[in-house]
């Protein structure tokens, strides 16, 4: 059933039709501020009082200063916007409007995502071509200007995770050492999934009757952190520091960070920016597993292995006991070898980490 005119029609006022020639330059960030805001307020875009409700001429040049979405309430209710290229008394967009500048006629105008294109195609390419490396551009520097003070915690936190991870490095390797060659524990297949197990016994009854058999079975005991540590196979987690901190070191050099960043080109200031937000998920990586590592030398773990080990089911029943300032480990009661727990892994209660966002969550 057709719609009558008044279910779609939209009545355009002569203000808004009304062509406002005042924008002989580009227009201001304040100006796009204003219009997106006017959106945000729920406002008919077609009633802003900075665009010209009237149908751009054919090759015109433009430039598309920004983009916008209706609230979704409106969206959702069918509320659309009218665009003068190609709708000017229906609705036709919601999301991703454009606001365009078209410098010929000094005016500005709000368009639907693509509807310039079936008056000039390759105008409208160009413009969105030259708006996305706009919006690139405004956002790299956004970013790094921005983010300045979390980038030097960051080069902080980076620093300092190093410096935890060769303790846990010689720590680990020391533990090993003395677990695996010189006491002869065979004790990583026990515990190389985190989970520590008990072996015990149990009676089934056979089938349906009333007899019953003696079965092993295994169960769950607790989970403990940072068994990676113990790993025979385990590689260095200073390692893991090398590409972030090659990233961020050169910070400490800059002292005016602003020139710095504005004094780079376009494609200078990518590759900065996208240095840092890979170096970022490198770091991230890097200080969760120094964190992870860390769990094993924390009272919880060792506790739990120390009560696992003398526990009658245990499957590899061994001694470990410690204290502040070692652990020991042995095959019978009493801990036979001592490995020292370094000062610095007692001096930090946590694991720095690091509070930049990626480039993509900026």
């Amino acid at each position: 059933m057709p719609t009558s005119k008044s279910d779609n029609y939209i009545e355009i006022p002569e203000e808004a039709r009304r062509v406002k020639a005042v924008f002989h330059t580009r227009p201001s960030d304040q100006h796009i501020s204003d219009i997106k805001q006017w959106i945000r307020d729920g406002n008919p875009a077609f009633l802003n009082p900075y665009h010209t409700h009237t149908k751009p001429p054919a090759n015109s040049s433009l430039v598309y200063r920004g983009e916008f979405d209706l609230l979704e309430k409106d969206v959702k209710a069918g509320r659309l916007a009218p665009c003068p290229c190609c709708s000017p008394n229906h609705g036709k967009y919601g999301r991703k409007g454009k606001i365009a500048w078209f410098p010929d006629e000094h005016v500005i105008r709000l368009l639907g995502p693509d509807c310039y294109k079936a008056i000039d195609r390759e105008g409208h390419e160009q413009a969105i071509e030259e708006f996305r490396k706009e919006e690139r551009r405004e956002h790299e520097v956004r970013y790094l200007l921005g983010n300045e003070e979390k980038l030097r915690l960051t080069l902080k936190a980076l620093m300092d995770g190093l410096e935890l991870a060769k303790a846990l490095d010689e720590f680990g390797a020391v533990l090993r050492k003395k677990i695996y060659d010189t006491m002869n524990l065979d004790l990583w297949p026990h515990i190389n999934k985190g989970q520590l197990h008990l072996n015990q016994k149990r009676n089934e009854f056979i089938g349906w009757s009333s007899e019953t058999t003696e079965v092993d079975v295994i169960v769950d005991y607790a989970k403990i952190g940072g068994y990676r540590l113990l790993n025979p196979e385990t590689k260095a987690l200073a390692a893991l520091f090398n590409q972030p901190l090659d990233a961020f070191q050169f910070l400490d050099g800059v002292a005016d960070w602003n020139s710095f960043v504005t004094g780079k080109t376009d494609e200078e200031r990518h590759q900065l920016a996208s240095l840092f937000s890979n170096a970022r998920k490198a770091g991230t990586n890097a200080l969760d597993r120094v964190a992870d590592a860390k769990k094993l030398v924390s009272h919880e773990t060792l506790a739990t292995l120390r009560a696992w080990g003398r526990h009658p089911d245990c499957p590899y029943p061994f001694c470990l006991d410690f204290d502040e300032t070692k652990v020991s480990v042995g095959r019978s009661v009493f801990p036979v070898v001592s490995i020292k727990i370094p000062e610095i892994l007692s001096a930090y209660d946590s694991v720095p980490t690091m509070h930049l966002p990626g480039i993509k969550e900026a």
